[in-house]
């Protein structure tokens, strides 16, 4: 029985890894254009911390960038 399927294990792993990436490249840009959006508000370090920190969204600021990361590596990984 497994060795019937194993002809197809490459497909399938393969389609697996087309939908990652899509999913991944997807996900990126929708991130960068949210941090593009907020990056309008500021245009030093100085001005990053102190509008997230007034406005409290510190940590979806950076929840966003390790995201980004995360996505990439996903990306750098199947490829």
């Amino acid at each position: 029985c497994g060795r019937v399927l194993r002809p197809e294990l490459p497909n399938i792993l393969s389609r697996i890894r087309t939908r990652e990436k899509t999913a991944a490249s997807d996900n990126i840009g929708r991130y960068r254009s949210t941090l593009d959006n907020i990056g309008q508000y500021w245009t030093t370090p100085v001005d990053i911390r102190q509008y997230w920190t007034t406005s409290g969204h510190t940590r979806r600021y950076w929840t966003i960038s390790d995201d980004i990361r995360q996505y990439q590596t996903i990306l750098d990984n199947i490829r």
